[in-house]
């Protein structure tokens, strides 16, 4: 019966933890598919500026904010589109791993996403600040010099703001709450010559010895 009821403890308790990675499973796929979207809508800009590029082949454009057009507008193709392809693999291999994989993959593809993020997250930053760049050398080529001085002011602000916002770290107490401090191991006591005296075990007679010869032994004659 104790068996029995420890095998049901057992059991519940692996089923309310696949119940837990399953949300975050289903969070890191609906966050993925936000970001996807997304970058797939940045990229789709990125090339009509490279596309409007082609046009500005006079001579009296600058050549060098129309190179940076070029430079900015492939930087944020590639990232982009990259972001969109890893999260194409993350999502599809990862979901299937996770239910039809062996005992134990669940949390295996959860750590996975947890740590894909983080690049996933920067590329895609790498992506938008590009086109921000991209959209002020623009400016530069369309458009007078003081009006263009002002867009990119204006431009830049923008993605310092975006930078400063995306670097923001969590509150302390946010931390501490979802990292609670690990228990101390308590420190060994130090055993003085008193103490090691007082834990030594009592001494037993040898083997083929009574107690009464032992006692007689330690006793004088008179």
């Amino acid at each position: 019966m104790l068996a029995a009821d420890k095998l049901l403890l057992r059991s519940h308790v692996k089923q309310n933890l696949i119940s837990l990675r399953e949300k975050e499973l289903n969070l890191f796929n609906s966050n993925f598919s936000a970001v996807a979207t997304q970058a797939a809508l940045l990229a789709g800009f990125s090339m009509a500026f490279l596309e409007m590029s082609v046009h500005l082949q006079n001579p009296e454009f600058h050549p060098i904010p129309r190179g940076l057009l070029h430079v900015f507008s492939t930087i944020s193709i590639s990232a982009n589109v990259f972001v969109v392809s890893l999260i194409t693999f993350v999502s599809v291999w990862g979901s299937g791993k996770a239910l039809r994989g062996r005992d134990g993959s669940m949390g295996k593809v959860v750590e996975g996403m947890n740590t894909e993020r983080w690049l996933i997250f920067r590329c895609f930053g790498v992506g938008l600040l590009s086109l921000l760049l991209g959209v002020a050398c623009s400016t530069w080529l369309l458009m007078n010099p003081i009006v263009a001085g002002g867009c990119t002011a204006i431009i830049l602000f923008t993605a310092w703001q975006l930078i400063a916002n995306a670097m923001v770290r969590p509150a302390p107490e946010t931390l501490a709450a979802a990292n609670p401090p690990r228990p101390r191991p308590r420190p060994r006591p130090r055993l003085t010559p008193l103490t090691k005296c007082r834990h030594r075990s009592p001494i037993t007679p040898r083997s083929g010895s009574s107690p009464s010869s032992s006692s007689s032994r330690r006793t004088k004659p008179t």
